[in-house]
């Protein structure tokens, strides 16, 4: 089993016009043709409402807890690059990976299933979708748990993940905060503010366990 991480832009995904930041952390395909999507959404990162959100809505709900998130339940008819990566991911049994995150750079979903099967699928993408999705990486799934990923933002998540991916954690290190930002596409003194903040947000939980 390998996991298949790309980037769609934020236009071809449909991404809510509005939100910087965000995770859809559950999704369906129904038969009918329609898609239903719970968004994730920092309490202070904007609005959304069905007026910002670039696909026919069908029906629109958003909830409001106290805390640091608002959730917004989304039934939709998806664009025709969104059927058509639906199609793709049907044709050749994949799986998508929860959350998806966006930010501004655009839509990042992992997906999973055999490797001949994920290049197959690739290889069908139509060119103009291609065009517009940029691969992050190929790896072998291995499964975490959920729990103290799910203390992350999905910026600080993105950051971990590239700081993994260049073994910035590695003993002894092999790679630099620049190293890091160089993935994430960030300025150094940003992924190294985020670094702060996930690793303290991580030994915090470790110490409250």
């Amino acid at each position: 089993m390998r996991r298949l991480q790309a980037t769609l832009s934020r236009e071809a995904a449909a991404c809510p016009e509005t939100i910087d930041t965000g995770e859809i952390i559950n999704w369906q395909y129904l038969r009918d043709g329609s898609m239903i999507e719970l968004y994730q959404i920092p309490a202070d990162d904007g609005t959304i409402s069905p007026e910002n959100i670039p696909t026919e809505t069908l029906a629109f709900e958003r909830f409001d807890p106290a805390g640091e998130y608002v959730y917004v339940y989304h039934r939709s008819t998806p664009n025709e690059i969104v059927d058509a990566l639906i199609e793709v991911i049907d044709t050749y049994n994949l799986v998508i990976e929860l959350p998806i995150v966006f930010d501004d750079r655009g839509v990042t979903v992992s997906l999973l299933g055999e490797t001949e099967h994920l290049q197959a699928a690739y290889d069908v993408i139509p060119e103009p979708i291609k065009a517009q999705t940029t691969v992050e990486r190929l790896t072998s799934f291995s499964p975490v748990a959920r729990g103290l990923h799910a203390e992350l933002t999905p910026r600080q998540r993105q950051l971990l993940d590239a700081a993994i991916s260049v073994d910035y954690y590695s003993v002894p290190r092999e790679a630099t905060v620049a190293d890091v930002a160089e993935v994430a596409d960030c300025a150094p003194s940003t992924a190294a503010e985020h670094l702060r903040k996930l690793e303290s947000r991580v030994f915090s939980t470790l110490a409250d366990a």
